[in-house]
């Protein structure tokens, strides 16, 4: 079971740092940054790892109103989508998507997609119908316009390959046909929106192509006015297929080790670079006689676990086997000990093993996986 637990861990890991877009894992009390990040903004993870930190230099003037898009729990799983300049470490600003993925009460994952590149190319309106051809092929973004008096619309060549769709006459009927029937009230509501509200219309939904596959698209559209008269609609469809399978082998990943974690017969306790327990299962609590909260923030130097040795003499904190992996950035393996078990008023035997944890590029553990079991 705690070989099972480590691997789903490192598999979640794996997943994460690997990645093709940036990924913020935010939980209660800690934020973690892939290495992408690291390269899109400049800074390193350990400028980024408090939630002030990430906030106040990735978004500057506009930190309060991100914070609390972070924090927000509403939507349940669905993802929480925004587009936002994104200020790097020297000086540069990013235009980002960014949605969010619920993996579960304690744990949010938002996903950065960088898309400066594309904007500037819409924006600037490429001279070279041919070189803009070739940045929608490698960004797989392909862009439309909608004159509003007309009713014309005019797709760009890779909008027809993203919809599996071959060069003809596009109506609004031909679109509806290809959304999801299940998702086909929410487009319309949001493109309601953009019309009488001048709203922002960012949303992704899925498309059924021709062939009878389904995939995700993130639409992003926006009203052009002359003389504060709307002239016409332009966006851009982005396939973004391949980013929601890597989300959910992230949801599934995180489950399976959650489940093994919360079930595990053995206990395990996560400690910071301080030694702080940040986190602990169900296992750890009962066998040592403590709830979560009393668990949380204690270190293996607190005398309230009266640890001792077999032969009965105290055991230092400092020479805990966490504190050793800890410093010594070596796993421990099987340590006996001694500690009072306050719900039992006796002591229980267990035995630990400590592994410490390292980041890329990192010599010192930035955690320590300690597990251990009743003997």
């Amino acid at each position: 079971a705690a070989e099972e637990l480590r691997n789903s861990e490192e598999r979640f890991r794996l997943v994460v740092e690997n990645m093709p877009a940036g990924a913020v894992i935010c939980k209660k009390e800690s934020i973690s940054v892939n290495s992408y990040i690291e390269e899109l903004t400049g800074y390193l993870r350990e400028e980024l790892q408090n939630y002030d930190a990430f906030f106040n230099k990735l978004f500057r003037h506009n930190a309060a109103k991100i914070e609390k898009i972070f924090s927000s729990k509403t939507g349940g799983d669905a993802p929480a989508c925004l587009s936002i300049e994104l200020y790097c470490k020297d000086g540069g600003i990013r235009i980002v998507d960014i949605s969010r993925m619920h993996v579960n009460a304690n744990m949010d994952v938002w996903i950065f997609h960088d898309v400066t590149d594309y904007l500037f190319v819409q924006q600037k309106l490429m001279k070279s119908e041919a070189h803009m051809a070739g940045v929608q092929q490698m960004a797989n973004i392909g862009s439309y316009e909608c004159e509003l008096k007309s009713g014309k619309i005019t797709w760009s060549d890779h909008c027809y390959h993203i919809m599996g769709l071959k060069k003809q006459k596009v109506t609004f009927k031909l679109i509806k046909s290809l959304i999801h029937p299940e998702d086909i009230d929410r487009y319309y509501s949001h493109y309601f929106n953009l019309f009488s509200n001048n709203a922002d219309f960012d949303i992704e939904y899925r498309v059924i192509k021709p062939d009878g596959c389904i995939i995700y698209i993130k639409d992003r559209a926006c009203i052009k006015y002359s003389d504060s008269q709307p002239l016409s609609c332009t966006g851009y469809y982005k396939d973004i297929t391949e980013s929601k399978k890597l989300e959910k082998t992230l949801v599934e990943s995180e489950e399976r080790y959650r489940m093994l974690f919360e079930t595990s017969r053995l206990g395990v306790v996560y400690q910071d670079a301080d030694g702080h327990i940040i986190s602990s299962n169900p296992a750890a609590e009962s066998i040592l006689g403590l709830t979560h909260d009393q668990i949380t923030g204690r270190t293996s130097v607190n005398p309230e676990w009266k640890s001792i040795h077999e032969d009965g003499s105290e055991f230092p904190g400092e020479t805990h086997p966490a504190m050793l992996a800890l410093n010594g950035g070596k796993p421990v393996h099987d340590v006996v000990m001694g500690v009072f078990n306050p719900q039992k008023e006796r002591y229980v035997w267990i035995n630990i093993s400590a592994v410490p944890l390292f980041r890329q590029g990192e010599t010192r553990p930035w955690q320590i996986y300690v597990i251990f079991e009743d003997i």
